[in-house]
């Protein structure tokens, strides 16, 4: 298997105020540049709303030199980086690095645990190294067993149902309680306008009303969504189905101005994401209030639920680690096979010891890996006939296959000797 490296630019562990310091602008473009480092055969570079990573597949054996031209690399491709930030990237070697991204993928090294959103940031990732042309056999293996992962875990757990920061709650709460309806968000600061982002990518009919009349147009425009201006206020609301109120001004709703904003005749839903209250919770009685109280719960439920889930989740992501080595060895030793054809009867030899030497095929012939051995040999028999003419060196194969099984079961009978002597 050839080397994965990740690195890993945690903002909270920097302790910096803007992913700005760390980040890439082009993204494309430094996917270009990195990949024509020395030694670089495939690379992809994922940033996240609070970390920015690179992965990089090297040659065997790569050394500190060769990390610290990566440091190098992100130091000049990026917006502000500082030698005082090389200490604290987090570096991974390969089955640690897999692992790290398997698990970020799935939300769980996310700050809301099992957020969903980080697993298409990642797929945006692969996307965009497979647009750019700095893919390759390995990271398309690790993108399609992510993406089987998730299917499992999506289909066996809760581990990423339900949500769990205010505003994705709300949304959640909405799309299951009410479906579609026309909704009214009063107040766009950093709550409100989280919440426009995600009811607009969930397709809902938004309008969005704020004290700043600019900030109103151009987040309108951002999220292609309406605006109305505050001063039509109350005049506004009794038009909406569902109004969310998200400001700073405590009881802005209150039993004098009831009347002016609430339809009896209507099924209307007023949710309260205020801190204090935007509306006066007397009104409790005379209206459906949707409030922080409730949030918070709804929210405690969802992340219990996860937590439940976890066990299940970290045994799926250890399987799938598994199923990835061997996906990886069967693509090394294809590529030997593929060479064998090319040479003459010694060096044929040496390339069928290599394979049957090589770590990753004693990993399918050792005695814990006997229930998959069968049709993990059968899957390099294949690989074998499909990539070779000589049907001499096939039967040569399962010679030395067997040999290998009964070498090996010997060894482990015997209490070992080193695996390079199994083979003399």
């Amino acid at each position: 298997m050839n080397n994965f490296i990740s690195l890993s630019a945690d903002l909270n562990r920097f302790g910096i105020k803007s992913l700005g310091d760390v980040n890439f602008r082009d993204v494309g473009g430094a996917l270009t540049k990195l990949k024509k480092l020395p030694n670089v055969q495939e690379c992809m570079i994922v940033q996240k709303c609070n970390c920015t990573e690179i992965y990089v597949v090297t040659e065997k054996n790569m050394d500190k030199i060769f990390t610290e031209k990566l440091l190098e690399f992100w130091k000049k491709n990026s917006t502000n980086f500082i030698d005082d930030y090389k200490d604290l990237i987090c570096l991974r070697f390969n089955e640690e690095a897999i692992k790290h991204l398997l698990e970020t993928a799935m939300g769980l090294k996310s700050l809301a645990i099992g957020d969903a959103q980080v697993y298409g940031q990642i797929k945006n990732a692969f996307k965009l190294s497979n647009e750019y042309g700095t893919s390759g056999s390995f990271l398309k293996i690790l993108q399609f067993h992510m993406k089987k992962l998730s299917k499992k875990i999506d289909n066996y757990t809760d581990f990423r149902r339900g949500k769990i920061c205010i505003p994705r709650a709300v949304g959640d709460i909405i799309e299951r309680k009410y479906g579609s309806m026309r909704i009214l968000i009063v107040g766009i600061g950093k709550m409100g306008s989280l919440l426009t982002k995600i009811l607009t990518e969930a397709k809902q009919d938004v309008t969005i009303i704020d004290i700043n009349e600019n900030k109103s147009k151009i987040l309108s425009k951002k999220y292609e969504c309406r605006y109305q201006r505050k001063k039509e206020l109350f005049k506004t609301i009794k038009k909406f189905g569902i109004v969310i109120f998200a400001t700073n001004t405590p009881h802005l709703i209150n039993k004098h101005n009831l009347c002016r904003v609430f339809d009896k005749d209507k099924d209307m839903i007023f949710i309260d994401m205020g801190n204090p209250p935007n509306i006066d919770p007397s009104l409790k009685d005379a209206i459906k209030i949707i409030n922080l109280d409730f949030i918070n719960q709804y929210s405690k439920e969802n992340y219990n639920k996860r937590l439940k889930d976890m066990p299940k989740v970290n045994k799926l992501v250890r399987d799938e680690l598994r199923e990835i080595k061997i996906s990886t060895a069967s693509f090394h030793i294809k590529d030997l096979f593929k060479k064998i054809n090319e040479y003459g009867a010694p060096t044929t030899k040496r390339l069928l010891n290599k394979i049957l030497v090589d770590k990753e095929f004693v990993q399918f012939i050792k005695k814990e890996e006997s229930q998959k051995m069968n049709k993990d040999s059968s899957k390099l028999r294949h690989l074998l006939k499909n990539t070779c003419t000589n049907p001499r060196l096939i039967r040569k194969f399962d010679y030395y296959a067997m040999c290998a099984e009964n070498k090996i079961n010997n060894r482990e009978s015997s209490g070992g000797r080193s695996e390079q002597s199994l083979w003399k």
